[in-house]
């Protein structure tokens, strides 16, 4: 039988700080699926490029401030970029794991935006028989990934996830999003 790997995941929301830019580098992982990075100039900076490339929708108009979403991977998953996938809040790499082909997203949704993001909607219709994993800043509250909690927004979310037959692997209620002021879990 041949022996596999694990892979160490995190998902993370930088909240566009150096500061949580220099300690994402710090952690042990090697699949990094990030929400608000920290941009300077429309590019993302300050990640460690030594622990894993780092992959981020470029082709964007420059006056909207940089990708919201990106991912940072490790050289040995053999990433790359699915630039179909990928948009300004998305991040969508494939990769191999274990030598099976995988796919990995990093999905920012808005709050000023509908959660129903077809560039990601299409990523899961067009891939249902690939692996895949997905980490998503809602900006939504449901019980269904810890929340105390659902609001209108979450309960669409929802929805969507149970129409696109997807598997919400959150585990708990600890607070994925914290600040001085509130916590919330927020994140899929």
């Amino acid at each position: 039988m041949e022996d596999r790997k694990r892979v160490r995941v995190l998902q993370i929301n930088l909240q566009k700080s150096k500061l949580a830019a220099n300690e994402l580098n710090r952690q042990p992982c090697e699949l990094a699926l990030i929400t608000e990075p920290y941009v300077y100039r429309n590019k993302v900076r300050l990640l460690d490029k030594n622990k894993g490339g780092v992959y981020a929708c470029t082709a964007m108009d420059p006056s909207q401030g940089g990708p919201r979403a990106c991912i940072r991977a490790a050289h040995h998953l053999k990433p790359w970029l699915v630039g179909t996938y990928s948009s300004r809040d998305i991040a969508t790499v494939t990769m191999e794991i274990n030598s099976i082909r995988a796919i990995a997203a990093s999905v920012y949704l808005d709050i000023n935006m509908d959660v129903r993001n077809e560039l990601f909607v299409q990523l899961v219709k067009e891939n249902k028989d690939t692996p895949l994993l997905v980490g998503m800043d809602s900006n939504a509250h449901s019980p269904l990934w810890g929340s105390a909690d659902l609001n209108a927004r979450g309960l669409q979310l929802e929805q969507l996830i149970l129409s696109l037959d997807l598997h919400v692997l959150n585990r708990g209620n600890i607070p994925t999003f914290c600040t001085e002021r509130a916590s919330s879990v927020i994140d899929v």
